[in-house]
């Protein structure tokens, strides 16, 4: 049997040069001088190995009124990481659902998971709508195949189902009561807005199909 005299590696520091993989030789002596060597990987990590969680502030989904500024809320890192936002597709100048992602890295790389808002850019009512609006009320919300309107003054003239590219996807033209119900099954799922005229006067409602 061999007696070790001595074991010795290439190499036995490492550094933020060395993240990744590196090769090393190890070099084993015994008291007769014979010599054995082998190679072996060392893989050096970062020191911090947990990624920052993310956190939205403010309402998801936001709403943003048409023509108006964008006002972003931001999101916050558990370790206090830089966030980086995208946000460049929010244009408030359409009617649209837009999706704003969050992302960071802390100082040793370490990938949050991202996180996204919903931003929903939505009609902006004037005045006399908004008076209207007050008198409409709808359910369920969310729906699954039928939504009530009722209006707790006025007869509805009529009704327009309106998806988030500004399509009109269904249309009551014709005079209805104060109470109404619309069939919603053959619609997809998502968000909608209900523009509900009476007199002249329009209110908007948003509702969501399940």
């Amino acid at each position: 049997m061999y007696e070790i005299a001595s074991v010795v590696a290439s190499q036995t520091a490492f550094n933020c040069s060395n993240i990744g993989a590196n090769t090393i030789t190890i070099t084993a002596t015994d008291v007769n001088g014979n010599v054995s060597m082998k190679d072996a990987t060392v893989t050096v990590v970062p020191s911090g190995t947990t990624a920052p969680v993310l956190t939205i502030i403010g309402d998801n989904p936001q709403e943003t009124p048409q023509g108006s500024a964008y006002a972003e809320l931001g999101a916050t890192a558990d370790d206090g990481a830089m966030v980086m936002i995208e946000a460049a597709s929010v244009d408030v100048n359409s009617i649209e659902r837009y999706t704003v992602i969050y992302t960071a890295r802390d100082l040793t790389y370490n990938a949050a998971l991202e996180v996204i808002r919903t931003v929903n850019v939505v009609p902006v009512l004037h005045t006399e709508d908004a008076v209207f609006s007050k008198s409409i009320r709808i359910y369920p919300n969310p729906v699954r195949d039928f939504v009530t309107i009722i209006s707790d003054q006025n007869t509805i003239t009529q009704v327009k189902i309106i998806d988030m590219s500004g399509r009109v996807v269904k249309q009551i033209t014709q005079a209805v009561e104060t109470s109404h119900q619309i069939d919603l099954s053959n619609i997809s799922q998502g968000v909608y807005f209900l523009e509900i005229t009476s007199g002249g006067i329009q209110t908007i409602k948003r509702i969501i199909k399940d």
